[in-house]
């Protein structure tokens, strides 16, 4: 609009604009302050404001690059706050803390011990529950760690906050060598929330390092499938339905369309269930277990090979 205006007043003018942020008067004062900042080239966080009276007071943490002198780095802040105080009026007081940045990559390494000094010191915690950590590493300044945490996906950011910024003072107290802690807060399902007992039963149940964990619920599933495949089988057969149709069928189709190689294949698959057989195979895998030292498998096996034999 005001490049329009020169160009409709003076013709073939050329005109640069350039537009600078500035409060409004019914502008917030958090927003007015972070345009300051931004018009400085300033970054800014953990602004507040509280209001004294009629008097606004501010309150804020102003990141500068560590490699500044404090001479330098209060330059920026005084610059800041005489900003502050000419864009937002009748202003109290404006306190700035200075935070070193440093932007330039640094050398980390993963640490196993450290990582086990903290999960130590998270166990005796009491607002570390469903804490998990994620890393930890070894720099110069210190272990640098993050972690990972449940919340439910309807708790106050407010209190998410709190909790993470007690659970940060608590570990800092009791590992000396912290120098950050990174909390990535993980909503979890309303599933867990609403069943905290059936959740942790699942969990236990899926979980491979479990009593009866993983490997017994994926047995017990394939047992489930194989048993209700069998009396459905038994069913059909017991009816006289469409499988005894084709079962006969078939048998009909092999010994019209069989040959003598075909006989010797079916003899032998025949010879192989035979209990000569069985109890040779049977045999083997005994004294492999004897030898390999692996009694509880020997003593289901025995076990499992007395069982058929009753039962035929």
């Amino acid at each position: 609009m005001v490049e329009r205006a020169i160009d409709d007043e003076l013709g073939a003018a050329e005109a640069i604009v350039h537009v600078e942020p500035a409060a409004t008067p019914d502008e917030p004062s958090a927003v007015a302050v972070r345009a300051v900042a931004d018009r400085l080239g300033l970054k800014v966080h953990n602004l507040n404001i509280f209001h004294v009276g009629r008097q606004p007071r501010i309150e804020l943490d102003l990141e500068l690059a560590d490699t500044l002198t404090l001479a330098e780095a209060h330059r920026h802040s005084e610059s800041l706050e005489s900003s502050i105080v000419r864009e937002i009026p009748n202003v109290g007081r404006v306190t700035i803390h200075l935070e070193p940045r440093n932007d330039e990559p640094r050398p980390a390494v993963g640490h196993v011990p450290s990582t086990q000094r903290v999960q130590e010191a998270l166990a005796k915690l009491p607002d570390a529950a469903n804490v998990r950590v994620q890393d930890v590493l070894v720099t110069d300044n210190g272990l640098v760690v993050t972690l990972e945490k449940d919340f439910s996906g309807d708790t106050p950011l407010a209190e998410t906050h709190d909790l993470m910024a007690r659970l940060e003072r608590a570990l800092r107290a009791s590992v000396p060598n912290v120098v950050r802690v990174h909390i990535n807060s993980n909503v979890v399902a309303h599933f867990r929330d609403c069943f905290p007992r059936a959740w942790t039963m699942v969990t236990h149940r899926l979980s491979p390092e479990g009593y009866l964990g993983l490997h017994f619920t994926i047995s017990l599933c394939a047992l489930s499938v194989t048993a209700a495949s069998f009396f459905a089988l038994a069913d059909e057969v017991g009816e006289q339905d469409w499988l005894v149709h084709f079962d006969r069928s078939l048998s009909a189709s092999l010994h019209e369309h069989s040959t003598l190689h075909a006989v010797r294949i079916f003899r032998f698959v025949t010879d192989l269930g035979n209990v000569s057989t069985l109890a040779s195979i049977g045999l083997l895998v005994a004294i492999a277990l004897v030898v390999s030292w692996r009694w509880q498998l020997l003593c289901v096996w025995a076990i499992a090979l007395l069982g058929g034999r009753i039962y035929k």
